[in-house]
């Protein structure tokens, strides 16, 4: 499955369970509401990336800003490079 940075185990369950093949979600929680970003980045890539769908092959992460973007994309990164080891 390919994930480019997003909102964790539930909802990508609930979209594989309607059959969809991509989904897109806001990282709630994350930055403005207190949760810190790279953190909450971290845990929603870990659980798409330990996720196994039947039908979802692409989950995304909104940013709202460069900076929110950059780092989200570099937590993914990270992730994917333990998961291929």
């Amino acid at each position: 499955m390919e994930f480019d940075v997003v909102q964790g185990d539930v909802a990508a369950q609930s979209a594989d369970a309607l059959r969809c093949t991509s989904v897109v979600l806001p990282a709630i929680g994350c930055g403005v509401a207190g949760f810190a970003l790279e953190d909450g980045a971290a845990i929603i890539c870990e659980e798409v990336d330990a996720f196994r769908p039947r039908s979802l092959d692409d989950v995304r992460l909104i940013a709202y800003a460069d900076d929110e973007y950059e780092t989200m994309r570099d937590v993914a990164e990270r992730v994917r490079r333990r998961s291929s080891v």
